[in-house]
């Protein structure tokens, strides 16, 4: 049986964010930078930066359903960090 791909639910402050999001974002791929994460999505890919990142948490099963209030997810580490337009091409190592 072949092994899926981890998916993972992406809690943002969507607040000021340019494009229409709403949190959680579902995604099987989060790719981290100096100064925020790319959000690979079915239709697009998008960045945020790391102080619009809430949580990041990994869900087992692609139908999981999304966590109760009393659930504990794991938080993203937190940088505060001014961007200046356009993310770095390369990611972090």
């Amino acid at each position: 049986m072949p092994q899926s791909l981890p998916s993972y639910e992406v809690y943002l402050d969507t607040e000021g964010l340019p494009l229409d999001l709403t949190s959680p974002v579902r995604t099987t791929d989060v790719m981290y930078y100096d100064s925020g994460i790319w959000i690979a999505r079915d239709e697009d890919r998008i960045f945020v930066p790391y102080h619009q990142v809430e949580v990041i948490r990994e869900v087992e099963k692609p139908d999981d359903a999304m966590p109760a209030e009393s659930e504990t997810a794991t938080e993203a580490t937190v940088e505060t960090t001014e961007t200046t337009g356009e993310p770095p091409s390369d990611p972090v190592e």
